[in-house]
Protein backbone atom coordinates (compact mmCIF):
# COMPACT_ATOMS: atom_id res chain seq x y z
CA UNK A 1 0.00 0.00 0.00
CA UNK A 2 3.09 2.57 0.49
CA UNK A 3 4.27 1.25 -2.88
CA UNK A 4 1.38 2.50 -4.61
CA UNK A 5 0.58 5.61 -2.53
CA UNK A 6 4.32 6.45 -3.11
CA UNK A 7 4.32 5.64 -6.85
CA UNK A 8 0.94 8.18 -7.13
CA UNK A 9 2.86 11.02 -5.38
CA UNK A 10 5.36 10.56 -7.69
CA UNK A 11 2.82 10.89 -10.71
CA UNK A 12 1.39 14.01 -9.28
CA UNK A 13 4.81 15.41 -8.53
CA UNK A 14 5.83 14.63 -12.92
CA UNK A 15 2.71 16.57 -13.69
CA UNK A 16 3.20 19.47 -12.09
CA UNK A 17 6.82 19.79 -12.87
CA UNK A 18 6.37 18.72 -16.57
CA UNK A 19 3.30 21.42 -16.66
CA UNK A 20 5.69 24.43 -14.88
CA UNK A 21 8.12 23.05 -17.45
CA UNK A 22 6.30 23.70 -20.48
CA UNK A 23 5.16 27.47 -19.15
CA UNK A 24 8.71 28.41 -18.66
CA UNK A 25 9.44 27.02 -22.26
CA UNK A 26 6.67 28.57 -23.65
CA UNK A 27 7.67 32.26 -22.01
CA UNK A 28 10.74 31.65 -23.04
CA UNK A 29 9.61 31.34 -26.95
CA UNK A 30 7.56 34.07 -26.63
CA UNK A 31 10.03 36.32 -25.17
CA UNK A 32 12.49 35.58 -27.58
CA UNK A 33 10.10 35.74 -30.68
CA UNK A 34 9.09 39.06 -29.34
CA UNK A 35 12.69 40.56 -28.96
CA UNK A 36 13.45 39.47 -32.28
CA UNK A 37 10.54 40.44 -33.84
CA UNK A 38 11.31 44.16 -32.43
CA UNK A 39 15.07 44.24 -33.43
CA UNK A 40 13.80 43.20 -36.94
CA UNK A 41 11.42 46.37 -37.17
CA UNK A 42 14.09 48.53 -35.37
CA UNK A 43 16.33 47.84 -38.10
CA UNK A 44 13.56 48.27 -41.04
CA UNK A 45 12.64 51.12 -40.03
CA UNK A 46 16.04 52.51 -40.53
CA UNK A 47 16.70 50.95 -43.77
CA UNK A 48 13.12 52.53 -44.74
CA UNK A 49 14.10 55.68 -43.56
CA UNK A 50 17.46 55.63 -45.19
CA UNK A 51 15.80 54.78 -48.97
CA UNK A 52 13.01 57.37 -48.25
CA UNK A 53 15.82 60.31 -47.79
CA UNK A 54 18.05 59.13 -50.21
CA UNK A 55 15.69 58.79 -53.18
CA UNK A 56 13.67 61.66 -52.27
CA UNK A 57 13.53 64.41 -55.29
CA UNK A 58 13.19 67.66 -53.65
CA UNK A 59 12.48 71.06 -55.39
CA UNK A 60 15.18 72.78 -57.32
CA UNK A 61 16.36 74.66 -54.36
CA UNK A 62 15.91 72.61 -51.65
CA UNK A 63 17.94 70.32 -53.56
CA UNK A 64 18.42 65.97 -54.02
CA UNK A 65 17.52 64.05 -50.57
CA UNK A 66 15.64 65.29 -47.27
CA UNK A 67 15.60 64.19 -43.68
CA UNK A 68 13.07 61.53 -42.79
CA UNK A 69 11.43 60.81 -39.31
CA UNK A 70 10.50 56.95 -40.26
CA UNK A 71 7.84 55.51 -37.73
CA UNK A 72 6.65 51.70 -38.86
CA UNK A 73 4.53 49.91 -36.50
CA UNK A 74 3.40 46.03 -36.90
CA UNK A 75 0.92 43.86 -35.58
CA UNK A 76 2.01 40.52 -34.68
CA UNK A 77 0.76 36.96 -33.66
CA UNK A 78 3.16 35.48 -31.78
CA UNK A 79 3.57 31.92 -30.53
CA UNK A 80 0.45 31.44 -28.15
CA UNK A 81 0.36 29.87 -24.44
CA UNK A 82 -3.30 29.01 -24.64
CA UNK A 83 -5.18 25.99 -26.14
CA UNK A 84 -6.75 28.14 -29.07
CA UNK A 85 -5.47 26.67 -32.37
CA UNK A 86 -3.33 28.67 -34.35
CA UNK A 87 -4.90 31.96 -33.05
CA UNK A 88 -1.46 33.23 -31.93
CA UNK A 89 -0.93 36.42 -29.04
CA UNK A 90 -1.74 39.45 -30.56
CA UNK A 91 0.73 42.81 -30.15
CA UNK A 92 1.73 45.95 -32.05
CA UNK A 93 5.68 45.93 -32.34
CA UNK A 94 6.93 49.68 -33.11
CA UNK A 95 10.35 50.73 -34.30
CA UNK A 96 11.39 54.28 -35.53
CA UNK A 97 14.63 56.38 -36.93
CA UNK A 98 15.43 59.72 -38.08
CA UNK A 99 17.94 59.92 -40.93
CA UNK A 100 19.39 63.15 -42.82
CA UNK A 101 20.62 62.32 -46.02
CA UNK A 102 20.54 65.59 -48.79
CA UNK A 103 22.54 67.85 -49.88
CA UNK A 104 20.74 71.14 -49.92
CA UNK A 105 21.57 74.11 -52.24
CA UNK A 106 23.83 76.69 -50.64
CA UNK A 107 21.37 78.89 -48.19
CA UNK A 108 19.00 76.44 -48.05
CA UNK A 109 17.47 73.68 -46.04
CA UNK A 110 15.86 70.24 -47.19
CA UNK A 111 12.99 69.15 -47.47
CA UNK A 112 11.87 67.27 -43.67
CA UNK A 113 9.40 64.42 -44.07
CA UNK A 114 7.34 62.46 -41.63
CA UNK A 115 6.06 58.85 -42.71
CA UNK A 116 4.29 56.80 -40.90
CA UNK A 117 4.37 52.69 -42.22
CA UNK A 118 1.29 50.71 -40.42
CA UNK A 119 1.42 47.45 -41.42
CA UNK A 120 1.20 47.34 -45.06
CA UNK A 121 -0.04 51.03 -45.73
CA UNK A 122 1.90 54.32 -45.59
CA UNK A 123 1.45 57.59 -44.99
CA UNK A 124 4.01 60.98 -45.70
CA UNK A 125 3.39 63.97 -43.97
CA UNK A 126 5.21 67.60 -44.21
CA UNK A 127 7.23 68.50 -41.17
CA UNK A 128 4.37 70.95 -39.65
CA UNK A 129 2.38 67.79 -38.61
CA UNK A 130 2.35 66.88 -35.63
CA UNK A 131 1.22 63.43 -34.10
CA UNK A 132 0.14 63.72 -31.00
CA UNK A 133 -1.11 60.37 -29.84
CA UNK A 134 -1.61 56.45 -31.53
CA UNK A 135 -4.19 54.70 -30.81
CA UNK A 136 -5.96 51.48 -32.02
CA UNK A 137 -9.39 49.25 -32.01
CA UNK A 138 -9.38 46.21 -32.64
CA UNK A 139 -12.21 43.47 -33.40
CA UNK A 140 -11.55 39.53 -33.12
CA UNK A 141 -13.48 36.79 -34.10
CA UNK A 142 -12.40 33.39 -33.26
CA UNK A 143 -14.03 29.74 -33.61
CA UNK A 144 -12.43 26.67 -33.25
CA UNK A 145 -13.93 23.12 -33.97
CA UNK A 146 -12.03 19.78 -32.72
CA UNK A 147 -13.55 15.95 -34.77
CA UNK A 148 -12.78 12.33 -33.44
CA UNK A 149 -13.26 9.66 -35.43
CA UNK A 150 -12.76 6.54 -34.10
CA UNK A 151 -12.44 2.89 -35.93
CA UNK A 152 -11.50 -0.56 -35.68
CA UNK A 153 -7.94 0.31 -37.76
CA UNK A 154 -7.40 3.94 -36.53
CA UNK A 155 -8.59 6.88 -34.29
CA UNK A 156 -8.65 10.49 -36.61
CA UNK A 157 -8.39 13.55 -34.77
CA UNK A 158 -9.05 16.37 -37.12
CA UNK A 159 -8.73 20.41 -35.17
CA UNK A 160 -9.86 23.59 -37.00
CA UNK A 161 -10.05 27.23 -36.35
CA UNK A 162 -11.05 30.54 -38.30
CA UNK A 163 -9.90 33.73 -37.49
CA UNK A 164 -11.24 37.43 -38.22
CA UNK A 165 -8.94 40.08 -37.25
CA UNK A 166 -9.48 43.90 -38.04
CA UNK A 167 -7.98 46.66 -36.36
CA UNK A 168 -8.99 50.41 -37.01
CA UNK A 169 -5.61 52.70 -36.33
CA UNK A 170 -5.91 56.03 -35.65
CA UNK A 171 -3.38 59.30 -35.33
CA UNK A 172 -4.62 62.15 -33.55
CA UNK A 173 -2.82 65.55 -33.28
CA UNK A 174 -2.27 67.44 -29.69
CA UNK A 175 -5.66 69.27 -30.86
CA UNK A 176 -7.39 65.27 -30.97
CA UNK A 177 -8.36 65.81 -34.90
CA UNK A 178 -7.38 62.88 -36.77
CA UNK A 179 -4.42 63.23 -38.96
CA UNK A 180 -4.78 59.55 -40.42
CA UNK A 181 -6.88 56.42 -39.88
CA UNK A 182 -6.43 53.00 -41.26
CA UNK A 183 -8.41 50.16 -41.13
CA UNK A 184 -6.59 46.74 -41.73
CA UNK A 185 -7.54 43.25 -42.05
CA UNK A 186 -5.62 40.17 -41.26
CA UNK A 187 -4.38 37.60 -43.97
CA UNK A 188 -1.37 34.74 -44.57
CA UNK A 189 1.32 36.05 -47.13
CA UNK A 190 2.62 34.06 -49.21
CA UNK A 191 5.25 32.87 -46.49
CA UNK A 192 2.35 31.82 -44.46
CA UNK A 193 2.72 34.77 -41.85
CA UNK A 194 -0.25 36.85 -40.46
CA UNK A 195 0.24 40.44 -41.55
CA UNK A 196 -2.81 43.43 -41.81
CA UNK A 197 -3.13 45.17 -44.76
CA UNK A 198 -6.03 48.18 -45.79
CA UNK A 199 -7.52 45.39 -48.61
CA UNK A 200 -7.93 42.54 -46.24
CA UNK A 201 -10.76 43.82 -44.09
CA UNK A 202 -13.27 41.33 -43.34
CA UNK A 203 -10.98 38.55 -44.79
CA UNK A 204 -10.96 35.08 -43.03
CA UNK A 205 -8.11 32.96 -42.08
CA UNK A 206 -8.80 29.08 -41.78
CA UNK A 207 -6.43 26.59 -40.32
CA UNK A 208 -6.80 22.92 -39.99
CA UNK A 209 -4.93 19.69 -39.10
CA UNK A 210 -5.70 15.91 -39.16
CA UNK A 211 -3.91 13.35 -36.81
CA UNK A 212 -3.91 9.73 -37.14
CA UNK A 213 -3.37 6.86 -34.90
CA UNK A 214 -3.20 3.45 -36.31
CA UNK A 215 -4.03 0.68 -34.14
Amino acid sequence: MLGINKKGQAMVEMAIFGSLILFVFGMLISYTQRMNEQQYIQMEAFRRGLEKACTYAGSEDSGAGASVQYTLMENKRLADLSDSFRKGNPTTIRGSSSVFWAIPQTGSQPDNKIVYKINDDEATFDKDTKVESISSVTGTDFTENMQKVESPQDITTGRSSQLTDTITTTLTDEDGSTVWQVKQGAYRDADGQIRYGSGAVDNKIGSSRTWKTDF
